[in-house]
């Protein structure tokens, strides 16, 4: 959609390894087909895509337009009666969604600490971030080609519970952080909502706790994760799994991204 040497938004088909290659289950073979949407399924996928150019700025400009640019839409009626709101770019919304996901952000009274089963300790390349995780249930994969969107990837052992940290080293307003990660979700599932968002404090850092759910080929999908960003960089830390193995999984959730800690 945009040019080289900006953000691009690729259509599927294309294979990436920023999920995890997985099998066995119908949801895991799912997911497994799904690596072909690369940033269509990752909804925080480039929030600010790297591609070695000297345009980092400019490249969360041309995002933030990205977000904006449907001025000139539509309107239609569905079979239900649903006002929605037609796109140039194809996509489509809820007239009255911008409402309903316009969530105030308050913060949790809770504080939140790493779980003593998370004993190993990944260290980001890009910021000064690092992650605890419990290698009894989870596997990791260090990306090291940087084009991918994530730094790690992440799996449950024999679950359908998937893992990944995005990682960028531009400082970026967290709340802007967040509502660009949410624009960008929605370009792949258009009925994309906000769940749950809120301030937490995380090891001492605070950090945005957003959940959110859609619908990606015909399949209903929630993520789950924390948002940070300080001198050195952006994190994004985050889970996903089937809407209906979010209460299953939740604790595991939990402790993962309760590992989360900035060594700053």
């Amino acid at each position: 959609m945009f040019s080289q040497n900006r953000i691009k938004f690729r259509l599927p088909n294309k294979s990436i390894s920023s999920f995890p290659a997985v099998a066995g289950t119908i949801l895991r073979a799912h997911f497994a087909s799904l690596r072909n949407c690369n940033d269509k399924l990752a909804p925080m996928r480039g929030v600010i895509q790297k591609e070695r150019t000297q345009m980092k700025f400019y490249t969360v400009l041309v995002l933030c337009f990205f977000a904006f640019s449907a001025v000139a839409s539509k309107k239609a009626i569905t079979d239900e009666g649903d006002v929605v709101v037609l796109n140039d770019d194809g996509t489509w919304i809820y007239e009255n969604e911008k409402a309903e996901n316009e969530i105030k952000l308050d913060m949790n009274p809770l504080a939140f600490s790493k779980n003593s089963d998370s004993k190993f300790m990944l260290k980001s390349g890009k910021t000064n971030n690092a992650f605890w995780i419990n290698p009894k249930k989870w596997t990791f994969k260090k990306n090291d080609n940087e084009h991918e969107a994530a730094e790690y990837t992440f799996d449950v052992k024999g679950s359908d519970l998937y893992g990944m940290v995005i990682s960028e080293q531009l400082e970026i307003k967290l709340e802007t952080l967040v509502e660009l990660a949410f624009d960008n979700a929605k370009s792949a599932a258009p009925d994309m909502k906000v769940v749950k968002k809120e301030y937490r404090m995380v090891n001492n850092q605070k950090v945005i706790y957003m959940e959110m759910k859609g619908t990606i080929q015909s399949m209903k999908i929630t993520y789950l994760g924390y948002y940070f960003s300080d001198p050195s960089g952006s994190t994004q830390y985050l889970t996903y799994t089937g809407t209906n193995l979010v209460k299953k999984y939740r604790k595991d959730i939990n402790d993962f991204l309760n590992g989360f800690v900035s060594q700053l």
